[in-house]
């Protein structure tokens, strides 16, 4: 499986935020992760999945400050996000919303919480994905343009992947499993069970692999 910075994403990425009491509970059984001993300020990368284990979204997730939690996915996915995560609210006290005057950068040093923006340190530790208001990401002297954060990821390793790509790849296959972004202990979730059976009972076909290439970009 191939990306580029036109082909495979957007190039940007949104935030949301999920509020109400019930949002940590929520989050902790429709996402893969295990996001229950994240701390205030803490992202995971971690996906929603259809119950064939495939990824429908893949997204940061950690909770603020108040009881809210913040959410960063590609920016062409938060509308559907909301819309389709949506459905499985129900009773449940939980608000989904749009959060568009936040910025999400790429900060080329370690920072560690507590601090007033949300934080995940990239493979390798070097750099920091940061999101908060435009005030404390320039606080933390990061970048905020999509390019350099699209570049951070893909030098380390992060998979990305935009609407086309919905349901079409399963949870190892893009390293989730690799990145703390699966669970196999935490409980169920969407395509727990087939995530669980391959882990247990198979072995991963297909994984996201770092290509880099010297010569001239293909016409």
């Amino acid at each position: 499986m191939t990306t580029s910075p036109d082909k495979g994403h957007s190039g940007r990425l949104g935030c949301l935020i999920a509020s109400g009491d019930d949002a940590a509970a929520f989050l902790q059984a429709q996402l893969s992760a295990d996001l229950s001993e994240l701390e205030a300020g803490q992202l995971r990368l971690t996906g929603w999945h259809n119950p064939q284990g495939r990824v429908r979204c893949l997204l940061w997730a950690g909770p603020l400050i108040g009881g809210n939690w913040r959410l960063i996915t590609e920016a062409g996915q938060i509308a559907p996000l909301i819309s389709h995560l949506g459905r499985y609210i129900l009773r449940a006290n939980v608000r989904l919303s749009p959060e568009p005057d936040t910025q999400v950068a790429i900060a080329n040093r370690p920072i560690t919480a507590p601090s007033p923006v949300s934080l995940w340190p990239l493979p390798g530790g070097a750099q920091t994905l940061v999101a908060g208001s435009q005030q404390a990401v320039d606080g933390t002297g990061s970048a905020p343009d999509s390019q350099t954060v699209d570049n951070a990821l893909v030098a380390t390793g992060v998979p990305r992947l935009d609407i086309t790509l919905s349901e079409q790849f399963l949870g190892p296959s893009l390293n989730l499993d690799l990145l703390a972004g699966i669970s196999f202990s935490k409980g169920c979730f969407p395509g727990q069970e087939v995530l669980a059976r391959l882990h247990n009972l198979g072995r991963v076909k297909r994984r996201l692999l770092k290509f880099v290439y010297g010569g001239p970009l293909p016409q």
